[in-house]
């Protein structure tokens, strides 16, 4: 299967419909849990691919998620509200229920052709309708963003540490960093 590429500039973020169709068509338990933890998270898969069980933490209701980011070498410290977040509950359910360390097995590489195949049985050919696990990551980060997390709040949340995420910021007009960002 031919590796598929989406331009730079087609990025969009995936609202929560989106996320219902992939969810409702993933028929492998194994990929679903690594795609909501994307989702979620707004990790990169490679990061997500080294999640273990000792990353996860539940206490009165929050589930934080612990680790060190590849770029940048960051720590990212992810918490939600089980109860008010769709798909923690479960997210985290499944990982205690894993018999050893490792969450996921398989390869980057192979949840990526999963991904491409349920594209393809979701959209068809029509590329400009697909999703990536890059397009979860940018739509965690404008979800956050919308719901006013500040600048220094989302590059702890995804490890960055250069401009270049300020200028991502600026590129989705999110209008009130307008004045914290020069």
């Amino acid at each position: 299967m031919p590796r598929y590429y989406i331009q730079k500039e087609l990025f969009k973020v995936v609202e929560i419909d989106d996320i219902v169709k992939y969810i409702a068509a993933a028929n492998d338990t194994d990929f679903l849990f690594f795609f909501l933890t994307v989702y979620l998270t707004g990790l990169r898969s490679c990061d997500v691919k080294k999640l273990r069980k000792e990353n996860f933490q539940l206490r009165k209701n929050l589930l934080t998620i612990t680790t060190k980011v590849s770029k940048g070498g960051g720590v990212a410290n992810m918490i939600f509200n089980i109860k008010k977040v769709p798909f923690a509950r479960e997210l985290y359910l499944y990982v205690v229920s894993r018999n050893d360390d490792v969450i996921f097995r398989r390869s980057v590489r192979h949840y990526r052709r999963i991904l491409q195949r349920l594209n393809e049985k979701i959209y068809g050919n029509d590329k400009s309708k697909w999703i990536t696990f890059h397009y979860l990551r940018h739509s965690r980060i404008t979800f956050l963003a919308r719901l006013g997390a500040t600048p220094e709040e989302l590059k702890s949340w995804t490890g960055h540490k250069t401009s270049a995420f300020e200028e991502y910021i600026r590129t989705r007009k999110v209008l009130r960093f307008a004045t914290k960002i020069k």
